[in-house]
């Protein structure tokens, strides 16, 4: 498991005050991620603080961290979308379902429970193939989903593959 905190993009590492956090965290998951040892591991990224994104993109705005983000700066289902896509490029092996991405606020006893299912799932099958990608909109409460994928629509909740 691979832990990403969503509010990270906003800190700079306190090792050099230079380094933004979210960028030093990107380049060691793809490092961790490629490593030979690793080849045929199945990763969970948890991306952590949800909770806390809604606050966090008043006061920083994440497009002025990275770049290419061309979603709304106010949207956190944009900015987790983003974050789940640059992270799974970093993988550069063939296996297409080796890193399942997880959302999680630990004030959330559902959300917790729904990521401790799917990370069991991972442990017990060596799989991510029957895993599920939720986008968690903090500012909304409820479940979203990547919208670049199909979707089934069942009233607030939208499940998907990656």
């Amino acid at each position: 498991m691979f832990t990403v905190s969503l509010i990270e993009y906003a800190s700079l590492c306190c090792e050099d005050d230079l380094t933004n956090r979210a960028w030093e965290s990107v380049s060691l998951f793809k490092e961790i991620v490629n490593l030979p040892n690793f080849a045929h591991v199945p990763f969970v990224l948890a991306f952590t603080k949800v909770d806390l994104l809604p606050h966090t993109i008043t006061r920083s705005r994440f497009g002025s961290v990275f770049p290419r983000f061309t979603g709304r700066d106010y949207e956190c289902v944009d900015i987790i979308t983003y974050l789940k896509d640059l992270f799974i490029e970093q993988y550069n092996g063939v296996e297409t379902d080796k890193i399942v991405p997880v959302v999680l606020n630990v004030t959330d006893a559902t959300m917790m429970g729904e990521a401790l299912k799917t990370m069991v799932t991972v442990a017990k099958s060596g799989s991510t193939k029957d895993c599920v990608f939720k986008v968690y909109d903090p500012s909304k409460r409820a479940h979203m989903f990547d919208r670049n994928v199909t979707t089934l629509h069942n009233d607030i909740t939208f499940r998907t593959r990656i």
